[in-house]
């Protein structure tokens, strides 16, 4: 592995760790010493006048005795019930406490869908990327990753800190649950997020890889998407989709694919029917071409998806542009639509690359959110 990474799962913490009740037992052992000392002052006193009956410090010894017998007695038989009740808890609340040794085994045949999140508010991405897995009967992995430097041990990390970032994990996993797809919450601690992302898809044998775009560059970079979405587009062994759902509202309405001589319907065809399923939008496969002949080629290609949509009693149109200039009509188009979908062009060469720079464009300018596919080369 290129990052080290401590995997954490969050454990039920069913008391305070740490916590201890005040002058205990100091209180108690004080109380015996006090009573020790008042049965040998009482043993000094003389016995009644005619010798009848046992001198007051003898019954004060051994009251004394009995009575701290009988509370060392029901001391040990209450704590001994207590203890057989009390669940077990971690002694302290600490990061070690809750670091995993192992993960859960992962069905590596089921079909993957593999979510990384930054932040915990995109609800949208994550039903995406559960209808996805339950169409396929698959799993859908969510994972946040805790970034740290370098020179930082693992375990300096604030326990408080990584039990937040679980909760919002398991408040995301329900959006999973409630679609009926199993959903894996996993939050790691590592020092590259973006290779953490890669050695999972790795070991979990990943089928698609889901990241999400806020639709706006915060760093100062030339790289539209950021360099992390984009290094994982270039070394991600498996599909990758960019879903921008910022302003995105549901239910959509109109759902426009692109297609042209280098962006095919195929593969993009089935995450929109994923999302159509649910709102019943327009389906509109927008074909650009520079000519007749490159019409009819788009015009086949689209022939079997709009089949499957029409009996799927969708309601799918198709049109063609005759235009050279993608990326304009592609942001005329996006000013009313719901949902702009594109599978990304094939990478020319052996190794892939990142979006080519009309795509990087149109994500970024787009009116609406944007979802694209970057299809592993087959």
């Amino acid at each position: 592995m290129h990052a080290s990474v401590i995997t954490i799962r969050r454990q039920e913490r069913r008391s305070l760790p740490g916590f201890r009740v005040p002058l205990v037992p100091a209180v108690p052992i004080l109380a015996i010493a006090v009573n020790l000392v008042v049965v040998f002052i009482l043993v000094g006193y003389p016995a009644p006048p005619g010798g009848a009956g046992l001198a007051p410090g003898i019954v004060a010894g051994y009251l004394g005795v009995m009575w701290i017998g009988a509370g060392l007695i029901l001391h040990f038989l209450s704590a001994g019930r207590r203890a057989a009740r009390r669940p077990p808890a971690p002694a302290r609340g600490e990061l070690s406490d809750v670091i995993a040794t192992h993960e859960e085994p992962v069905e590596l045949e089921r079909y993957r869908v593999f979510l990384p999140l930054r932040e915990f508010g995109n609800h949208e991405l994550v039903e995406f990327g559960a209808r996805v897995a339950w169409a396929r009967e698959g799993e859908l992995s969510l994972l946040n990753v805790v970034e740290i430097p370098r020179n930082l041990p693992p375990k300096a990390i604030r326990f408080r800190y990584v039990d937040d970032r679980i909760r919002g994990l398991q408040k995301l996993a329900r959006i999973g649950t409630k679609l009926g797809v199993d959903t894996r919450p996993v939050v790691k601690i590592g020092y590259k997020v973006y290779e953490i992302i890669l050695d999972t898809v790795r070991e979990e044998a990943v089928n698609l890889l889901v990241v999400g775009w806020r639709g706006a560059r915060i760093e100062g970079d030339r790289r539209v998407l950021g360099s992390n979405i984009d290094y994982l587009i270039e070394n991600a062994p498996c599909d990758v989709v960019v879903f921008k759902t910022h302003g995105m509202e549901r239910p959509l309405q109109r759902i426009v694919i692109l297609t042209s001589p280098i962006w095919s319907v195929r593969g993009i065809e089935d995450f929109v029917l994923v999302l159509a399923e649910a709102d019943r939008p327009v389906i509109e496969v927008l074909g650009l071409a520079a000519d007749v002949e490159e019409a009819e080629r788009l015009k086949q290609e689209a022939l079997p998806f709009l089949q499957r949509a029409q009996e799927r009693g969708l309601t799918v149109e198709h049109k063609i542009l005759y235009s050279v200039n993608w990326e304009s009509m592609a942001i005329q188009e996006s000013a009313d639509a719901s949902l702009l979908a594109i599978r990304a062009s094939s990478p020319a060469g052996v190794r892939r690359s990142a979006l080519n720079p009309i795509e990087n464009r149109i994500v970024k300018l787009a009116k609406c959110p944007v979802l694209i596919l970057r299809a592993e080369p087959t």
